[in-house]
């Protein structure tokens, strides 16, 4: 068939339209379906106000400081028109005529900010902050990651001269079974305990770290 084609993504929202643009920067025949009369999903721009039409905003999204740099590299989006303003600091005002101010590059603004409603909350600002961001060194790496496929089936094994029988290059290969007994019994914990200890993600990154470990054998 002439129409025939390779991939077909189902919503039109930025994900969809990145799935698509990489699919057919890849050679394939790729269709992306979006049930409304426009593309963008939470990322597209509207006028939210009727009454104040020139008030053109971004539906649902989040700040684009979440957008991958190597997204807009390898997709020339500035070639396209992708151009960042950066805005801040952030503000909500409120009905009864208070507001509150979170301005990244002045933490003295901020805090102020904060005391008026809850001075505890105040002086747990950089306490939290903190934590975001030691969250945030481990997490940002896995965003650009290509996530595992669990329960997928390893294909083929090689031969016993350890040659891929599909390429012919050398491989090494592990059978499932091996792989969840593997998997099944981490490495023993240091502490004597294996339970999380008090402390929230402190406590609990030594299990983390010894699956993530016994997995990777």
């Amino acid at each position: 068939m002439s129409d025939a084609r390779d991939a077909v993504v189902i919503g039109g929202g930025h994900n969809g339209l990145i799935i698509g643009a990489y699919l057919a920067k890849a050679g394939a025949r790729a269709l992306v379906l979006e049930a409304r009369s426009k593309t963008g999903g939470c990322t597209d721009t509207s006028s939210p106000w009727p009454e104040h039409p020139g008030f053109k905003v971004t539906t649902y999204s989040y700040v684009v400081s979440l957008m991958p740099p190597a997204i807009v590299r390898e997709l020339d989006l500035r070639r396209h028109g992708y151009r960042i303003h950066p805005i801040g600091p952030y503000y909500q005002a409120f009905p009864d005529g208070r507001s509150i101010s979170i301005d990244p590059s002045d933490p003295k603004v901020t805090y102020e900010s904060v005391a008026r409603f809850s001075k505890k909350d105040a002086d747990a600002l950089e306490r939290m902050d903190e934590w975001l961001a030691g969250i945030a060194r481990f997490v940002k790496p896995l965003t650009e990651a290509i996530p595992l496929n669990l329960g997928s089936s390893p294909g083929p094994a090689p031969s016993r001269s350890g040659r891929d029988p599909g390429t012919g290059s050398r491989t090494r290969w592990r059978s499932p079974r091996r792989s969840r007994r593997t998997s099944a019994r981490p490495r023993p914990a240091t502490s004597p305990t294996r339970s999380a200890q008090p402390g929230g993600l402190e406590g609990s990154a030594p299990a983390a770290s010894r699956t993530s470990r016994g997995c990777s054998r």
